[in-house]
């Protein structure tokens, strides 16, 4: 049975992305099938290792990707979301989407009882505006 040329080309990327990041084979995959704490964990941990290994393909020098991998992500002034808009390689909405995740991130992990974390429950008790900006992020 053949598959779908779009659908064909998408798994083509993620094996490509899970390749270049060393992961197993259907961690992308995967994601969604875990509870909603290790969902935004290990995304956290992608999205992190995805811009670490952008910025070290684009300065194009592996010496550097170490120090990439050790800043901050989402920090403005001084991390990895800095740098890539400093080198245009993330759009204002792909940098406020690394801060909210970052955000929701930290929030979760600085506390072991957020294990039970749950997307609908965090959503739900958001006032209009907090669920404007995090849908807009």
């Amino acid at each position: 049975m053949d598959m779908d040329p779009e659908l064909e080309r998408l798994a083509v990327a993620v094996a490509m992305i899970e390749h270049d990041l060393g992961l197993p084979a259907g961690f992308l995959l995967d994601l969604p099938k875990r509870d909603d704490w290790s969902f935004v964990i290990k995304t956290h941990a992608l999205v992190e290792a995805m811009v670490s290994h952008l910025l070290t393909h684009v300065v194009g020098d592996s010496q550097l990707a170490e120090f990439f991998e050790r800043l901050e992500l989402a920090d403005a002034q001084t991390g990895k979301n800095a740098v890539a808009e400093k080198l245009d390689l993330l759009d204002s909405g792909e940098r406020r989407f690394v801060r909210k995740l970052a955000e929701l991130r930290n929030r979760l992990v600085h506390n072991v009882r957020n294990v039970d974390f749950s997307l609908k429950a965090y959503y739900d008790g958001l006032d209009e505006n907090q669920r404007r900006a995090l849908v807009e992020a």
